[in-house]
């Protein structure tokens, strides 16, 4: 028998034995190898720790968060898997029934069990613990409730965010709100609790809850962020000028397409000062559409995907931009190789390099008329790989407003 085998053997063999119960999953051993959880040697204590989460139940609760309070290290995080693994249906009950009473680092590795078992039963404990006044309680909370909280948790959560006293519990609150937005797959529902909050709240309050607006990247958080550039508080306006630079250009996906085109012993460079005929006679260029799979998810046109794709080349696309009004737009682009831009005919950009793509590496100042615009770009190839990333943003940072993109 292998429990009667440990009782001689020396530590390194009944490290390996322990290993052997868990993995067969003899649930009876369990209170054996329990035994062994506060052994001498520590790679015996790591074994036991890690057996208990395969074959333990509700009995073993309490010794393993022991365990997680008293060790660091490996030993720490296998009696936290351990815990989360733990078999029965019991178990959730111990682990509820121990957070009533429980202060300290003990309560924060029983919130830790919480969140490795997502017990949600556990939320309105965990809600109730929210005004701690302990640090490190309002961080373990916060990083639980990233797993169970929904969008009608969300008024509290960002009641918590608002009076975060550091960085780390600031990141937790912003990293839970992002989660349940993902999770109900609409980021507007969580943006109203975090407007709401921002109305309520003191500047310092403030600045925290721009943040997450900036992360939130939905049109109600712009519109928030952009009011909130009209504060009279620095700290405030100084936050809301770094969340809208979180916002992502309105990337342009819809172009039509000309070329390649080439020239017999030129490169890239070279062919950069060439004049085509898109650059002739934009009217008669022979523009069609480019394949939607040249288009990426992220945004970049992946143009050795366009027909006749090949190396020292360049080509040419254009799309309309219309705007609602006269307005000054910043040209945020990165291209793989050289790049030049016309807008309404005139060269607004220009870079003849030879490089790899590095989307928003450049940015380019100007202004749309009211009603069409036409944005012609050139970008040239040497080898391998060959794209464009173009987006359009407002001056302040954030996306223009009564812009779209149309390939005619």
């Amino acid at each position: 028998m292998i429990v009667d085998a440990l009782k001689d053997a020396s530590p390194a063999t009944v490290a390996v034995l322990l290993d052997v119960l868990g993995e067969r999953g003899d649930r009876s051993a369990a209170r054996t190898v329990a035994g062994y959880a506060d052994n001498a040697d520590a790679d015996v204590r790591l074994a036991a720790v890690e057996a208990l989460g395969k074959i333990g139940g509700e009995a073993e609760v309490e010794l393993l968060i022991g365990r997680a309070v008293a060790a660091d290290g490996a030993e720490r995080e296998a009696a936290r898997k351990s815990l989360s693994t733990l078999r029965g249906d019991k178990v959730d009950g111990v682990i509820l029934k121990a957070l009533d009473s429980a202060d300290g680092a003990r309560r924060r590795e029983l919130i830790q069990a919480v969140w490795g078992r997502r017990i949600a039963a556990a939320k309105p404990k965990l809600l109730a613990l929210a005004g701690s006044s302990e640090e490190a309680d309002r961080i373990a909370v916060m990083n639980a409730l990233e797993r169970l909280a929904d969008q009608n948790d969300l008024p509290k959560v960002v009641e918590m965010l608002s009076k975060a006293t550091s960085d780390a519990e600031r990141q937790a609150g912003e990293q839970t709100i992002l989660s349940v937005c993902r999770r109900a797959g609409d980021g507007e529902a969580a943006t109203g609790p975090v407007v709401a909050a921002m109305a309520k709240s003191e500047p310092r309050g403030q600045v925290v809850l721009l943040k997450a607006l900036g992360r939130l990247q939905t049109p109600g958080a712009l519109a928030a962020v952009r009011k909130a550039m009209q504060s009279d508080d620095a700290q405030v306006k100084a936050a809301a000028a770094a969340a809208l630079k979180e916002f992502k250009p309105l990337r342009v996906t819809r172009w039509q397409f000309a070329g390649p085109f080439r020239e017999e012993g030129k490169g890239p460079q070279e062919l950069f000062d060439v004049a085509f005929a898109p650059e002739k006679e934009p009217g008669g260029a022979g523009f069609r559409p480019l394949p939607p799979r040249a288009t990426r998810d992220d945004g970049v046109i992946d143009l050795a995907r366009m027909p006749g794709a090949t190396s020292n080349c360049c080509a040419y696309l254009r799309v309309t931009v219309e705007s609602v009004q006269k307005q000054d737009v910043i040209l945020s682009v990165g291209s793989d190789d050289g790049i030049k831009i016309w807008l309404n005919g005139q060269v607004v950009h220009a870079s003849n390099v030879t490089r790899g793509l590095e989307c928003d590496k450049e940015q380019a100042r100007v202004t749309l008329n009211e009603g069409a615009n036409v944005l012609l770009v050139k970008v040239t190839q040497g080898g391998a790989e060959w794209s464009l990333c173009l987006g359009v943003k407002s001056p302040d940072g954030g996306p223009p407003e009564g812009v779209r993109f149309e390939a005619r």
